[in-house]
């Protein structure tokens, strides 16, 4: 009977090992352990039954559903080639993916469904509520530099979020349709619908709805509103994983490299919270752009010394996420202090708000001075972003000298240019006609300044001599002759000597 071969990938290598079978055709959990290098934890109960149900034999590997959100289980027994549920012949495979599961150690801690659905959630609220001033005209374009800062963090979303989450098709559309998006609201609402039901509602989950970033005797804002109240923490939960994608996918991105510098993902975000931030902590909006304008934890001046060429194993691609951690801490703080003014408890209230908790992650507070940042990154890393194997995904971002080329905000701005100089044109049009139809109008009727007019003649034959100081040889009766036809007076065509005067006339030359 044909077996798969079954591969085991440690966490973050890309070189895979064959796993060898027993003579049984079988594969040894604790052999796959140690090829890992990892420990399995054991889970008590059966799939679907009580809590603490099922025995001894039933410890197994619990497998957590992946980025889709699912909340089904998978458990595979201790023992050799068995898995609860699962065929027999499908053991093998069931335990690997155990392993790729129980590899990262804070799986349980990522519930992915959750933070992943928050974030999405605040992205479409940002999108539908903040970009554009909801109480403004459907119509009405979205400033030029505001619309730069909204294509910049499109941009960032599209190369750093993990590969295969489902928001990418409404940044992708987002991005396509980019042209529409800043011709005014109504045209980004079209955009986000042709990806929801109608009337689905954002939701956030219960670790979002708390009213966490809510600051003490605040009215305004989304997250006062008992339907957006996890605003403000689904987007900070957005930047954490934007901070970790610059490190984990900084090397599948091409084309302008210089957006994959952190310092560049710290620019963006600080622009987007200073744009279109509006939720309910002007202490949010405070600290992070205090912390992002005055290189606040020294990391900023480090992450300017990472540049596109930086090798990955370098620490500075790791500057960023830390640098966030540091920021969300102290917006929590801030936000505790000010409710402490007031009930007096504002340093305990801080003190016990501070992320990572040494119970949370005992390793990140090993150094007596502070953190140990590389056990701090790592926990970020394992708290926002997916478990398991991530399929490089190759992202090209073109390169617009530091400004996105806007067709639609240029057509715009040409359009009203150029009907300014239609206008005018069509103003000097009408007076030249007006001026050329008035001396039309002059010639016709016969119109003409008088002029005195002497003819002679000379050795070349008759000629005239205008007030005008011009004169014209050749004939002068067929001079005359066209000045009659002009309308001049009627002429004698009697000769005269060469040299004399032969007549002068009145005529009417125009």
């Amino acid at each position: 009977m044909a077996v798969p071969t079954v591969m085991a990938f440690r966490m973050g290598h890309i070189d895979g090992i064959v796993v060898q079978r027993d003579d049984a055709n079988e594969v040894d959990l604790a052999y796959l352990a140690d090829v890992l290098e990892v420990n399995f934890a054991p889970s008590l109960g059966e799939v679907g039954g009580a809590p603490g149900g099922g025995d001894e034999s039933s410890a197994g590997v619990v497998i957590a559903g992946g980025m889709a959100g699912s909340s089904s289980l998978l458990r595979a027994k201790a023992g050799p080639g068995q898995a609860a549920g699962v065929p027999e012949r499908h053991a093998a495979a069931a335990a690997a993916a155990a392993a790729v599961a129980a590899a990262d150690p804070g799986a349980g801690l990522f519930q992915s469904s959750e933070v992943y659905s928050d974030a999405e959630a605040s992205f479409i609220v940002a999108m539908e509520q903040t970009v554009y001033d909801p109480g403004g005209g459907p119509g009405d374009p979205l400033p030029k530099e505001l619309a730069y800062q909204l294509r910049d963090y499109l941009d960032l979303l599209h190369w750093t979020l993990p590969a295969h989450w489902k928001l990418h098709d409404l940044i992708n559309d987002l991005r396509t349709d980019y042209d529409s998006v800043v011709k005014g609201r109504k045209d980004l609402l079209r955009v986000l619908d042709r990806h929801r039901n109608p009337g689905d509602r954002p939701q956030w989950g219960r670790s979002c709805s708390s009213g966490e970033y809510v600051d003490p005797g605040e009215t305004g804002g989304l997250d006062v509103l008992p339907e957006f109240e996890g605003y403000s923490c689904g987007l900070l939960r957005m930047f954490h994983i934007i901070s970790v994608g610059v490190a984990r996918q900084h090397t599948f991105l091409y084309g302008d490299r210089e957006r994959a510098r952190p310092s560049h993902a710290m620019s963006v975000m600080r622009g987007f919270v200073g744009s279109f931030y509006a939720g309910s902590s002007r202490v949010l909006r405070r600290v992070f752009l205090d912390a992002a304008d005055s290189c606040a934890f020294d990391f900023c001046e480090r992450m300017e010394l990472v540049v596109a060429d930086t090798p990955p194993s370098d620490p500075g691609w790791r500057y960023l996420s830390i640098w966030l951690c540091n920021v969300h801490n102290s917006i929590r703080s801030g936000i505790a202090s000010a409710a402490g003014e007031k009930d007096k408890t504002a340093q305990t209230v801080a003190h016990a708000l501070v992320w990572p908790t040494p119970i949370d992650c005992p390793k990140c507070h090993s150094e007596p001075e502070g953190w140990d940042y590389q056990e701090l990154y790592r926990h970020i890393e394992t708290r926002y972003w997916p478990p398991g194997l991530q399929n490089p995904r190759i992202v090209v971002v073109k390169s617009w000298g530091g400004r996105m080329p806007l067709r639609s905000l240029k057509a715009s701005a040409k359009g009203t240019l150029s009907s300014s100089i239609s206008l005018i044109l069509l103003v000097a049009l009408g007076i030249m006609m007006r001026k050329y139809w008035a001396k039309w109008q002059h010639d016709r009727r016969g119109w003409r300044k008088k002029r005195g007019v002497t003819y002679h003649a000379d050795e070349s034959g008759y000629s005239y001599h205008a007030r005008n100081g011009r004169r014209r040889k050749g004939s002068a009766l067929r001079s005359l002759a066209a000045m009659v036809g002009r309308g001049g007076e009627s002429i004698s065509k009697r000769p005269a000597a060469r040299g004399n005067v032969i007549s002068t006339h009145s005529f009417l030359d125009g």
